[in-house]
């Protein structure tokens, strides 16, 4: 299948889509939209591995990346919600120790107050408080004698009601301490099971890895490659930009253009290239590498919504971002994308986590910004 039957393929697939209006739609609307997204996304994809397939780009190897990847993608979100789940069971659990800490130590205070004035009633004698006050001669005695044993009797109740209710609180933590005990546990049971099984899906992927550079050794070859990765990434972007040209952002969101030079980088590290410079003899960097420790956050640069969130030949797990008037954001060779496609997120929101998919042997991030289909130096916008 000809490049130019590949975009006239997309594109009249777009030409079918509704359009954004704002914040007002009806839910059926929204549902509709988010419909169309994912038939868009769908539709890339199976139109490039057909591509892929005709133009015999070592199909199988890449179908197989691209399994191992996604795999590996859905793994590391898992054990992040996992690892969020451990952290939640032990702030609980140090939280119920705390508290029976401190009930341990009121029912030791209570206990003492308790022995205290049965102490004090049994010093007093074993006489009835009737023989005590009718040995009193003077009724001013008497009358404190009353008084004093009615504040005993008070506050003796008093203290045994505290020191039941401490008992009670204390035999209720027990078993909750226990539960998040073993609730931590099975996470923890758990934690380790998909670890092995991201350990399989790592060493398949190295395997594919492997017989991809092996396949490609020589430089025409690599070249080639970067020439066809790029242009499907270029196919996807047209794609985008034709559906979204019209698409309205809410009015509450600051335009993207009045950030510019303001905005952060989408996570901390080392630019591996400049924007512009030479990628081989033909072929320059549309956008900036940035090497970062794998498993980093990836945060969005300005809000808006996500409009792809899958795996791309030489991209690898990419999520990307319009932010309205045609502008784009693109976050590229990821470890595991963060949210869905459709989903609204916010400036600064984690949206994925730095990787190396699509075949990289090092973790970084590939991001780009556009503007209406052209590329834009990302230093100039992000400080």
């Amino acid at each position: 299948m000809h490049m130019g039957k590949l975009t006239v393929l997309l594109c009249t697939a777009l030409l079918a889509c509704p359009l954004w209006s704002s914040l007002a739609w009806s839910q059926d609307e929204e549902a509709d939209t988010l419909r169309k997204l994912k038939a868009l996304q769908q539709d890339i994809s199976q139109t490039k591995a057909t591509l892929s397939g005709v133009q015999n780009e070592r199909a199988e190897l890449t179908v197989e990346l691209r399994r191992a990847e996604r795999n590996i993608g859905k793994l590391h979100v898992k054990l992040r919600r996992i690892n969020r789940q451990l952290d939640q069971n032990q702030r609980e659990i140090n939280q119920l120790a705390a508290d029976q800490q401190r009930l341990q130590d009121n029912e030791q205070k209570q206990r003492k107050l308790l022995r205290e004035h049965i102490q004090t009633v049994y010093a007093m004698g074993r006489q009835s408080r009737l023989k005590l006050i009718l040995n009193e001669e003077d009724p001013a005695a008497i009358s404190r004698t009353l008084v004093y044993y009615e504040s005993l009797r008070e506050a003796r109740s008093e203290i045994i009601t505290q020191y039941q209710a401490t008992a009670a609180e204390l035999a209720a933590i027990a078993p909750k301490l226990e539960s998040s005990k073993q609730q931590l546990k099975l996470s923890r049971d758990e934690l380790l099971q998909q670890r092995d099984a991201l350990a399989k899906e790592q060493n398949q992927r190295q395997r594919t890895v492997d017989a991809l550079n092996r396949d490609i050794a020589n430089n025409k070859a690599k070249l080639a490659q970067l020439h066809r990765d790029q242009q499907q990434l270029q196919d996807v972007l047209d794609s985008l930009q034709s559906l979204i040209a019209d698409m309205e952002i809410p009015s509450d969101f600051a335009p993207f253009a009045t950030r510019k030079g303001s905005l952060n980088w989408p996570t901390k590290g080392r630019h591996l290239n400049k924007f512009g410079a030479r990628r081989s003899s033909e072929m320059k960097w549309q956008g900036i590498t940035i090497a970062a420790k794998a498993g980093s956050d990836i945060k969005a640069i300005h809000p808006g919504r996500v409009v792809f969130a899958d795996w791309l030949k030489g991209y690898g797990l990419l999520i990307i971002l319009d932010h309205g008037n045609d502008y784009l954001s693109l976050y590229a060779n990821n470890q595991s994308i963060l949210k869905d496609l459709g989903d609204w997120v916010s400036a600064g929101e984690v949206i994925a986590t730095v990787g190396n998919s699509g075949g990289r042997d090092t973790s970084s991030v590939y991001f780009e910004i556009r503007h209406a289909g052209n590329a834009l130096n990302p230093s100039i916008w992000c400080r």
